[in-house]
């Protein structure tokens, strides 16, 4: 057994369930997961290969006694320690059952959802060890995004136009996801248009804007990076997603003011050079392509404004509050949580009520005027609702259910990210620059998705942290690299 389990052997089986873990990525409510512990919508097809990983991995790290403990996952073990700690303490408050759910059976739940956000962080911790490995693991995960773009467009086709039969499409959409089409947002292979944003946001556009700011191609086609980055784009307009939008246009300025300064410079120079130097040509082309970018951008607005839901942000007025402005822009029941989430924080600051135990408090501190909301808060009162509420803020959640204490841990680990996107940018390797620029674009949106999303599972945001995690440690571990930047 042990003659067939050879480390060469050990690490092809890594390498093919690491690609088939990045490549079914965009499944992210698959019909075929068991229910472990009752219904949830996340449930990522991603799942099965990561599980197998985790053996592979296992096994690998105990023949090669090659197991080192990344220093930047510190506070992110602080935190799994305290808010140990926390549900501890929290079934000492001993809630009432909600809805015929106790509170250690919710815990429980909890639990299982930040194991699996564990597993696929930690195996991307491991696995993201060496250039190589990441310019194997790219296409993988330029091909997961390329069938999104395809079945995003079939959507999109189906739902404005007679071309393709919609009901066929929807057939194929339920034949794997526990959800259908959403008209008029597509949702690619992901649960709702907003989780199809995110994987655009978070795990695919920073390495495509980075190849773009670093010119680092991966493949020998020079289009491919540049076209998926169009299709991606394309996709996230055609989701109508307002934090997939808004993260998107976060991270990108924030990464063009700090590493992407050079392309900025570059371009203004590029566009200004035939008009102050007649000597080089192309003065109209220039003009040409400015009008381009201006129509593409008014044509991205005009797209968005013909969905009210968007175009609410701008239409809707703060003139008679920000209650009212809320309410007009569908906002009201994901406010109302996050402010019962702090008056739960507010009762127990240091260590919260425990991992999954905000739920149970939800109901008794809601304000006032969200019980006057016809939406979501409504039905959750009804007497025939089987939902258990949550904090729809995942920085909130973990103040009430972590407290101040689990928080900072969790905030210093955040932080410590930013310390491996800024060491990989200064080893000054070629690949390893790539990598800063696109951890850089993708952490602001991950910070600002936060505010927004409440679940611990979302193995986008885990995969991405984790591979910059993982680079980092290996730049540690790898001084004498001599591959460097293009001056």
């Amino acid at each position: 057994m042990s003659s067939w389990l050879t480390e060469k052997r050990l690490e092809n089986w890594m390498h093919v369930l690491w690609g088939l873990m990045l490549f079914t990525m965009p499944v992210t409510s698959f019909r075929w997961l068991p229910d472990v512990m009752g219904k949830t919508h996340v449930r990522p097809l991603a799942f099965y290969p990561m599980a197998l990983a985790v053996v592979v991995l296992a096994v690998y790290l105990w023949k090669t006694k090659s197991f080192r403990w990344p220093a930047q996952t510190a506070p992110l073990v602080g935190f799994l320690l305290v808010a140990l700690v926390s549900t501890l303490i929290g079934g000492f408050y001993a809630p009432p059952d909600l809805r015929g759910k106790a509170y250690w059976a919710w815990a429980l739940r909890a639990w299982i959802s930040l194991g699996i956000g564990m597993g696929f962080f930690w195996v991307s911790v491991y696995l993201s060890r060496s250039e190589d490995f990441l310019r194997k693991s790219l296409p993988w995960l330029y091909a997961g995004l390329g069938i999104t773009i395809v079945w995003g467009v079939l959507q999109a086709i189906a739902l404005n136009t007679s071309l393709v039969d919609l009901e066929l499409i929807n057939k194929i959409q339920l034949s794997f996801s526990i959800r259908g089409l959403t008209r008029p947002r597509i949702s690619g292979f992901a649960y709702e248009p907003s989780w199809l944003a995110d994987q655009i946001t978070i795990f695919y556009f920073p390495w495509l804007f980075a190849s773009l700011v670093t010119r680092v191609r991966i493949t020998k086609y020079r289009w491919l990076e540049p076209a998926l980055a169009l299709g991606a784009i394309g996709i996230l307009l055609l989701s109508y997603s307002r934090s997939g939008v808004i993260g998107l246009v976060f991270s990108v300025a924030v990464a063009l003011l700090t590493v992407g300064r050079g392309l900025l410079v570059s371009i203004w120079s590029w566009f200004w050079g035939p008009f102050v130097s007649p000597e080089i040509p192309g003065r109209w082309n220039r003009v040409l392509i400015l009008l381009l970018v201006i129509l593409a951008l008014v044509s991205a607005f005009l797209w968005l404004d013909r969905f009210q839901y968007f175009a609410n942000l701008w239409e809707a007025s703060l003139s008679n509050g920000l209650v009212d402005y809320v309410r007009a822009i569908a906002a009201a029941p994901r406010v109302a949580y996050i402010q019962a989430g702090m008056n739960i924080f507010n009762l127990h600051p240091w260590f919260g009520v425990g991992l999954g135990g905000s739920s149970f408090y939800l109901f008794d501190h809601l304000p006032s005027w969200a019980l006057t909301d016809p939406y979501e808060i409504a039905m959750q009162f009804s007497p025939t609702s089987n939902e258990i509420p949550n904090v729809r803020n995942l920085i909130i959640r973990l103040l009430s259910e972590t407290g101040i204490v689990g928080f900072c841990f969790y905030l210093a680990f955040n932080i410590s990210v930013l310390g491996s996107i800024r060491k990989m940018f200064l080893s000054r390797k070629k690949l390893m620059v790539f990598a800063s620029v696109a951890g850089l674009t993708a952490w602001p949106a991950i910070i600002l998705r936060q505010f927004t999303l409440s679940t611990l599972t979302a193995p986008v945001i885990w995969v991405t942290l984790g591979m910059v995690v993982g680079y980092a440690h290996h730049v540690i571990d790898s001084p004498g690299n001599t591959e460097k930047t293009k001056e």
